[in-house]
């Protein structure tokens, strides 16, 4: 699919604390693996305001979570995804003098394995505060501890998991994922 519409506005990067929108960027393709998404709704992280003071890369794209609706699909995804797929994901913003990296923008290119597909039950909203969350307590929980995943025992396993922080965002997806 050939995008029609050419450019787009995006949250870019200037310097130590500083940010612009920019409104005549143009709109990336997907690489292969990649899905070009429209982005319906992002979500603020800690890592955005310490990327900005901290380690600015002025000319990157900022932004980290998000949500939208699959509109082009690479090389390598076919088949796992389909246009029009409402998905909810996280990338790394604030990353290189890279304007097409970065959540906070009207289009995104977003590795298809760190793309997540929304169940009906959750809006655009709930859905773009997953990405970044979900991936480190699946991270800590699946790579780190080593737990199964979940559908893969055939008998469940009997654990006991803390989760220190359990309140936070990140921590209440932890405990689902460990309730799993």
């Amino acid at each position: 699919m050939s995008n029609p519409i050419k450019i787009q506005s995006a949250i870019i990067m200037r310097g130590s604390g500083e940010a612009e929108v920019e409104s005549d960027l143009c709109i990336p393709s997907p690489d292969a693996g990649q899905l070009l998404i429209r982005t319906h709704a992002i979500a603020l992280n800690p890592s955005d305001a310490m990327a900005l003071d901290n380690s600015p890369r002025p000319g990157s794209g900022m932004g980290y979570d998000f949500s939208g609706e699959v509109i082009e699909i690479g090389q390598g995804a076919q088949g796992v995804w389909v246009i029009g797929d409402r998905v909810a994901g996280f990338l790394h913003g604030c990353f290189a003098a890279n304007y097409t990296t970065g959540a906070f923008r009207e289009y995104l290119t977003a590795d298809a394995e760190l793309v997540i597909r929304l169940p009906p039950h959750l809006s655009f909203n709930e859905g773009s505060t997953l990405g970044m969350g979900m991936s480190t307590a699946a991270q800590a929980l699946y790579q780190s501890l080593r737990i199964p995943l979940p559908g893969t025992e055939a008998v469940p396993m009997k654990q006991t998991v803390l989760v220190y922080g359990g309140s936070t965002a990140t921590g209440s997806l932890a405990i689902q994922l460990a309730k799993m």
